[in-house]
């Protein structure tokens, strides 16, 4: 099956949303998911935020290009009950889900410090797994029988940092994998060491269960004291994290390549620009579109050195 996934920017990405149609009419893929809306961004974007006109032009993607699949990231921040006038205005437009995430990369620092970010409020801070599950039960009931992904941290291969994610990862996991309609996601940036074993622990895990990869890439998009990237650099550690996940992944598991398209200054990032795809995006449709895996062979943790990582992503 040729599938490709991409995270998406929603309501500040529907200006590309004809292009990206119109090329996406052309291509032959089996099947196309897409979150919406991914990122840091997901959890500062509010109901009213949402016009009728940005509903209107997601259900005219889907429309026409049948081969598409959504995820819905609910924003934490935002009140259940708002949360529901949301979904509903989604689900009268038209728009169908096939996943709903809960939040995004609350297992970070920013979040469980609480630190002064807009995306962190009286609702998300002082995080905690125990916290962030209580959270979740709160949306209860609002979104049917649409599975639910909750989400999982990576493990960065060093002590300082995974001692509080993998504590994260089993209270999740312990509390709610005996649940089937529960899937799980996951955040891939190599940036500052990732431990590829995890992956696989995960999925042993979780068994038939999918991993949505909901963000992955070559680098994080902040540059904290060293050199940024080339943006040939940026597409080759892009590429190499993508042909790994190739290999790791299972037929149900998911890789969302970072990111369809932002409007960042510097912007590495997007594979999805002016009507066609940018370098970046034809490297990750090569990829995952390939007949055949590529070979590589898979480091148990692997580090990328041209800067300091702050796990603090704006996105």
């Amino acid at each position: 099956m040729r599938k490709i996934a991409w995270n998406t920017k929603g309501v500040d990405g529907v200006a590309i949303l004809p292009s990206f149609s119109n090329w996406l009419q052309g291509q032959d893929f089996d099947e196309v998911v897409l979150r919406v809306q991914g990122g840091t961004i997901s959890q500062k974007a509010f109901n009213a935020d949402w016009k009728d006109s940005d509903l209107d032009a997601w259900v005219s993607l889907v429309e026409k290009n049948a081969n598409i699949k959504l995820v819905y990231v609910v924003n934490l921040n935002q009140l259940p009950a708002d949360e529901s006038i949301l979904w509903n205005r989604m689900k009268e437009s038209g728009l169908v889900f096939d996943w709903i995430e809960m939040g995004n990369e609350q297992y970070l620092r920013k979040f469980t410090d609480s630190l002064d970010k807009v995306e962190v409020t009286d609702r998300t801070k002082d995080m905690t797994p125990q916290k962030y599950l209580s959270l979740c039960s709160e949306y209860a009931g609002i979104f049917g029988g649409v599975p639910t992904v909750l989400q999982l941290a990576p493990s960065k291969g060093r002590a300082s940092v995974d001692v509080g994610f993998d504590a994260w990862n089993e209270e999740v996991l312990s509390r709610t994998n005996d649940n089937p309609n529960v899937h799980y996601c996951m955040h891939i940036y190599p940036n500052g060491g990732t431990r590829w074993d995890h992956i696989t622990e995960i999925q042993e895990r979780i068994g038939d269960k999918p991993l949505l990869i909901t963000e992955f890439g070559g680098y994080d998009v902040e540059f904290e004291g060293g050199a940024p990237p080339s943006y040939e650099e940026f597409v080759e550690a892009s590429e190499a994290v993508a042909i790994i996940l190739k290999q790791l992944l299972r037929d149900q598991d998911i890789p969302f390549s970072q990111v369809l398209w932002n409007d960042f200054e510097r912007d590495e990032a997007s594979d999805f620009k002016d009507g066609e795809l940018t370098a970046k995006g034809k490297m990750i449709v090569s990829v995952f579109a390939a007949e055949s895996e590529p070979e590589i062979e898979v480091p148990e943790v692997a580090v990328l050195e041209s800067y300091l990582t702050n796990y603090d992503r704006t996105f």
